[in-house]
């Protein structure tokens, strides 16, 4: 969680095989809209991906199988730091 103008955010960030950044997203909610929001801006940009690595947040589980549902998903908080 980060503080932005005294209001509390909470960084989305997107990163490709080679660990660069694709986009970064502040919003107020960790919600399944925020999620949702952030996969389609993704989709748009880079293309539909085949494997989606994220935390062990329950918001992207729906988000991910609407959108992008050919990608597999690997849910492991170690796996998002690493990279």
């Amino acid at each position: 969680m980060i503080h932005i103008r005294g209001d509390k955010q909470w960084p989305w960030r997107a990163i490709d095989a080679n660990g660069n950044v694709l986009n970064i997203l502040a919003q107020t909610r960790r919600s399944g809209a925020a999620a949702k929001r952030l996969f389609q801006r993704l989709s748009s940009q880079f293309g539909v991906p085949n494997v989606v690595i994220t935390d062990k947040l329950r918001s992207y589980i729906k988000p991910i199988k609407t959108l992008v549902p050919d990608a597999d998903q690997l849910a492991h908080k170690g796996a998002v730091r690493r990279m």
